[in-house]
C-alpha cells in the first residue's frame, strides 16, 4: 500500500488515530480487493493522506460531478444562468437508468436540471445540462476532458455526462479528490447537494438524496455517493466534502467492496483532517521592505508588495516550526516594471522548503536617459530663476 502524509509527524499522529478510531469498520477493510482513499485540503489539493490513491476505477456516476462543475463553470462566466430554460430532446429522452423521465420539448430550468442530476442523479437530466451548455453531449464530453486536464486529473477519461454504460471511463481516487477541490469553490451548491429531498414539476417529481452521509456530516459540501458494476464486480465509492472554522477538506473512498465502509470511512476521513492538520498562511516577514531603492532611475526607489503567499497545510498546533528567508537586493537598475519580482521570501516547514513568495514592484520607474536629464536640468532652472 502507498501512503503518503504531510509529515513524518503528522503520519505518526495520523496512522496512531487511524488505527484505533476506524476499529469499529476495520472488518469491512479486510475483505475489500482494492480500495483506494484520499484525504486532501481542497484551497492547496494537497494529498493528507493516500492509499492505492492512482489505481484507476470506473468512474459511473462520479462522471456527474464534472457535468456539475462545467455547468457551474459556466453559470459563473455569464454563459448561461440558472434561470434559464432548457429543453429535453431525442437524446435525452433516450437516456436509461435513473432519470427524472423527461420527454422530447419539455422544459425546465438549469437549476432545475442541476438540482435533479446533484439530488436524483438523473441521467436524463445530465443529457440537457450538457446539450444546454456545449449544444452537444458529444462536445461537452471534449469539455470534461479537457478541463480534467487543467485540473491534473491525468488518469480520468470521460465518455459521456452521466456515467450510465461508460465503458472506457474512468478515473482515481486522487483525480476525484482534485475534482472535489474545484467544485468545493461554488457554495451555490452546497444547498443541493446537502438536501436530502426535493421536488420537481410542481412536486410530481420526487428527489431523494443517494448520499445521506452529506445531510448528516457537519459543515457538510455534499457531493456524491454510489457504485459501479453489478455482482461480484460492484464496488462503492463515496466522495466527500466538508468546511469548518474557515478550512475545508474533501475525501475519496472508491472501490470498497462494502457500501458501509465507504460511507463511514469517507466521514471518518474528513474528521482526521479537521483534528490532525490546520490550515495557515504565514506572516510576512519583518525584514521585507516597503520598498527598494532604484538606481539610474526616474525614480529613487519603488514601493514593494508580497505576492504567491500560498496556504500551508501543517500539523495541528505546529505553526511553531514555520520559518522563512527572504532575500532582496540592497537596490535594483531601473527600468523596473509594475509586477516585476525584485526579491523572494522562501518558507519552511519543519526545516523543508514549503513555498516561494514573490517581493514585486507596486509600480514602473523609468530609466534615465539623456531627454529626462535635459527635462530635470531645464526644471532646475526654472526653479532657481524663480
Amino acid at each position: 500500500m502507498n501512503k503518503k502524509i504531510l509529515s513524518v509527524s503528522a503520519a505518526a499522529v495520523l496512522a496512531f488515530r487511524l488505527a484505533s478510531s476506524l476499529s469499529c469498520i476495520r472488518s469491512y477493510a479486510d475483505d475489500n480487493v482494492i480500495c483506494s482513499e484520499v484525504l486532501a485540503e481542497a484551497e492547496t489539493g494537497k494529498l493528507l493522506y493516500e492509499e492505492n490513491a492512482y489505481e484507476k476505477h470506473p468512474s459511473g456516476s462520479l462522471c456527474k460531478l464534472m457535468t456539475v462543475l462545467l455547468a457551474a463553470e459556466a453559470v459563473q462566466r455569464g454563459e448561461i444562468s440558472y434561470d434559464t430554460v432548457c429543453t429535453a430532446t431525442e437524446h435525452a429522452n433516450s437516456m436509461q437508468g435513473a432519470q427524472i423521465w423527461l420527454m422530447p420539448g419539455d422544459k425546465m430550468t438549469l437549476g432545475e436540471l442541476m438540482k435533479a442530476v446533484i439530488i436524483g442523479n438523473a441521467n436524463d437530466a445530465a443529457a440537457v445540462i450538457s446539450e444546454a451548455v456545449s449544444g452537444t453531449e458529444e462536445r461537452f464530453t471534449e469539455l470534461m476532458n479537457s478541463r480534467a486536464d487543467e485540473l491534473g486529473m491525468t488518469d480520468t477519461n470521460y465518455v459521456n455526462a452521466s456515467g450510465y454504460e461508460s465503458g472506457g471511463a474512468y478515473t482515481t481516487a486522487a483525480d476525484t479528490a482534485r475534482l472535489l477541490c474545484a467544485l468545493s469553490e461554488h457554495d451555490e451548491l452546497t444547498e443541493i447537494f446537502t438536501s436530502r429531498l426535493d421536488y420537481l414539476n410542481d412536486g410530481q417529481v420526487q428527489l431523494v438524496t443517494s448520499n445521506p452521509s452529506a445531510v448528516r456530516c457537519k459543515g457538510g459540501l455534499g457531493f456524491k455517493a454510489g457504485f459501479t458494476g453489478s455482482g461480484e464486480q460492484q464496488r462503492f465509492y463515496a466522495a466527500q466534502g466538508a468546511a469548518r472554522d474557515g478550512e475545508t477538506y474533501v475525501s475519496v473512498i472508491i472501490g470498497s467492496e462494502d457500501e458501509d465502509y465507504a460511507a463511514v470511512k469517507s466521514q471518518e476521513l474528513l474528521d482526521y483532517g479537521f483534528q490532525v492538520f490546520d490550515t495557515v498562511i504565514p506572516d510576512i516577514p519583518e525584514d521585507v521592505p516597503s520598498s527598494v531603492k532604484v538606481k539610474n532611475g526616474t525614480k529613487n526607489s519603488v514601493r514593494t508588495e508580497v505576492k504567491g503567499l500560498d496556504s500551508m497545510v501543517i500539523s495541528a498546533g505546529s505553526s511553531g516550526k514555520i520559518s522563512s528567508r527572504t532575500a532582496v537586493s540592497e537596490y535594483i537598475f531601473a527600468p523596473v516594471e509594475k509586477g516585476e519580482c525584485v526579491g523572494q521570501i522562501m518558507y519552511y516547514y519543519n526545516g523543508k522548503h514549503a513555498f516561494t513568495a514573490d517581493i514585486c514592484a507596486v509600480g514602473n520607474v523609468g530609466a534615465k536617459n539623456t531627454e529626462y536629464m535635459l527635462f530635470k536640468m531645464l526644471k532646475k532652472l526654472i526653479d532657481f530663476g524663480s
